[in-house]
């Protein structure tokens, strides 16, 4: 009998440790996949900074090209009267030089440029909203494990499961595809530690 019960102690001793293992391999692949979501949130960001300068130079340039054009279209519709004062820049020589076409062209240039801006800012801000939900999802897989560990509890056929599940996959982490009902949310490297 007392030989039973020591096997029996030995055989629980060592899934204990299995599953401690299991559950130290889980946090630090979460944790190394949370602080890779960390930095390509952060390219994210910059991305969409430089998309909003990029869209508020254009924006600023088409300000610019509408006010060039009413100082020549008053011209134009004056005719010739006091001498007209030196161009103030480059552009507004190219404007005098070009007439009306140049306007037409520039126009036409600026509508591009300003539809590009829009769209890569949209695209940026995309992509940063889904890092975000990226990493808030990363931590609600990792939360309940260290809440588990914590309270000294290990449930054995769950790692099993998840454990064969990773396997599987490799390293990577699989994420649910869903809402948060805060996608802004973002967790700090601190919080994925236990």
């Amino acid at each position: 009998m007392s030989g039973r019960v020591e096997e029996a102690l030995l055989l629980a001793q060592s899934r204990a440790r299995a599953a401690e293992e299991a559950l130290s391999q889980y946090d630090t692949r979460v944790e190394e996949t949370a602080f890779r979501a960390l930095g390509l949130l952060e390219e994210s960001r910059a991305r969409e900074r430089k998309a909003a300068d990029d869209l508020a130079a254009v924006q600023l340039a088409i300000a610019r090209h509408d006010q060039l054009y009413e100082i020549a279209h008053r011209n134009w519709t004056n005719g010739h009267g006091s001498p007209p004062s030196p161009p103030s820049s480059p552009l507004e020589a190219a404007a005098r030089a070009g007439g009306p076409r140049w306007f037409e062209e520039r126009q036409e240039e600026l509508s591009l440029q300003l539809a590009a801006a829009y769209e890569q800012a949209e695209e940026a801000a995309e992509e940063t909203g889904r890092r975000c939900r990226l990493i808030v999802e990363l931590e609600s897989l990792v939360e309940p494990i260290i809440q588990l560990r914590h309270a000294g509890v290990i449930p054995e056929e769950s790692w099993a499961a998840r454990t064969a599940h990773e396997d599987g996959m490799g390293s990577s982490v699989v994420v649910v595809d869903r809402s948060p009902a805060d996608p802004d949310r973002v967790a700090t490297g601190g919080s994925f530690a236990a």
